[in-house]
């Protein structure tokens, strides 16, 4: 069954990339090349991609997301924070309830509301899966707002800069399921954006701080910033 599943999420999104590549070939041959339409291009193909990876992979398939759900889900109905007691790899499944707290509690209220409304755990899942999407939406705006802002023009820096953050493989899948690294990217996304600013102010210095210090209660690994 989770195999089948599988190779029908592979399939829909080898088939979206090469409708994307069949539509930019044709766009070349009959319309002038236009960073904007190639940009739109560039993200569509990305969101189809991962609402393929959304609704067809099967529940607790992408790596340790059963974990992150158990922590959700501690937070959500226990009201306080886990404790790991066990190793990697343990059927408890809480080897993540050592990670920093934010992207669980902002996880933990969407839990809580879809349950309540759909008393399910597949359809929480899912919708979780889909706030993944979102802030992976808002990184690649925030990416288009950083070239904006470096007054870059050149269509293939713009085009290739965009493609990376929509299409790259593993982010793609990382960007779909139930994972604290896609609080902590567009975390990152945001302190570039803050970075190309122009002018310097004690206000955009204070939106530094106040983001490093929500990527340090994301994930350890945002010491990196």
């Amino acid at each position: 069954m989770q195999t089948g599943t599988t190779v029908s999420a592979i399939g829909l999104t080898l088939l979206a990339s090469v409708l994307v590549w069949f539509g930019l070939w044709w766009r070349q041959r009959n319309l002038p090349t236009n960073p904007r339409s190639l940009i739109t291009t560039v993200l569509i193909a990305g969101l189809l991609c991962r609402l393929a990876y959304v609704f067809l992979t099967p529940i607790f398939y992408a790596p340790d997301e059963q974990s992150h759900f158990n922590y959700i889900k501690h937070l959500a109905e226990k009201k306080s924070f886990p404790v790991q007691t066990s190793k990697l790899g343990d059927e408890s499944n809480d080897w993540e309830n050592n990670q920093p707290p934010l992207y669980y509690l902002v996880a933990a209220p969407i839990f809580s509301a879809t349950q309540a409304v759909l008393h399910n755990q597949i359809s929480t899942i899912v919708v979780i899966r889909l706030l993944s999407v979102s802030l992976w939406l808002l990184n690649a705006w925030l990416a288009i707002v950083s070239l904006r802002r470096m007054g870059i023009k050149d269509c293939f820096v713009q085009v290739f800069a965009v493609a990376m953050v929509c299409l790259l493989p593993t982010y793609t899948f990382v960007s779909s399921a139930i994972n604290n690294d896609n609080l902590l990217a567009t975390i990152g996304g945001g302190l570039l954006c803050l970075l190309t600013q122009r002018e310097r102010s004690i206000k955009s210095a204070l939106l530094l701080g106040l983001l490093l210090g929500f990527g340090l209660l994301t994930k350890q690994s945002a010491v990196i910033f």
